[in-house]
């Protein structure tokens, strides 16, 4: 009877390993093969960083941008641009063609699509229009005209959420749950702080 179960179990310990996930575990000749296929994929496309980017081409270098799984949390004291680089982040992946969801757990949706307008005028323009200007209503005759032309681009491609979720959907789960309703490529949470626990 020994010997059966132990038989038995050598039998079920094979078919456990030879279920597992090849993203987990393989031998050298399977990772060799795997990342010069990599490679090749790679090397055939135009577009080297995949992934979620920052805005800033060094970062995005550096890094290769954040892949599907991954976090980048940045971390600074009050009033250090952590907002704005939020912003430029959704900016950049939703101009390279990406669907952006970006939480807003502190700021308005009104002030964070003024700064989204703003910094979509700078960066397809190259234009330095000033947040403040902006919101004094001081803007240029120019600058508005470029406003009207990024409204268009939008309502051809209404893939940009700015969501400011109420004080009982705010935890980890319920935010990557509205996220995946919307088919998000990208999600960008501005203030952490400001999650819920998840309940239970």
């Amino acid at each position: 009877m020994l010997e059966i179960v132990a038989g038995a179990a050598e039998e079920v310990m094979a078919m456990t390993m030879s279920l597992k996930s090849k993203r987990h575990e393989t031998t050298g000749s399977e990772g060799v093969r795997r990342a010069l296929e990599n490679y090749k994929i790679r090397a055939a496309r135009e577009e080297i960083i995949q992934g979620m980017t920052l805005g800033f081409p060094e970062l995005d270098d550096h890094t290769m941008g954040i892949h599907p799984g991954e976090l980048c949390i940045t971390i600074a004291p009050q009033a250090m641009g952590k907002s704005i680089l939020s912003v430029l982040a959704a900016i950049d992946n939703w101009l390279r063609g990406k669907r952006v969801v970006l939480f807003t757990l502190e700021n308005s949706v009104e002030m964070t699509w003024d700064r989204v307008l703003v910094g979509m005028i700078n960066r397809l323009y190259g234009e330095e229009l000033d947040g403040t200007t902006w919101l004094k209503a001081e803007a240029s005759i120019h600058h508005l005209q470029k406003a009207k032309e990024i409204r268009e681009m939008m309502e051809e491609r209404d893939t940009f959420h700015v969501i400011m979720p109420d004080r009982h959907s705010r935890s980890p789960e319920a935010l990557i749950s509205k996220a995946m309703m919307l088919e998000a490529d990208c999600v960008i949470i501005d203030q952490l702080t400001f999650m819920t626990k998840p309940e239970g």
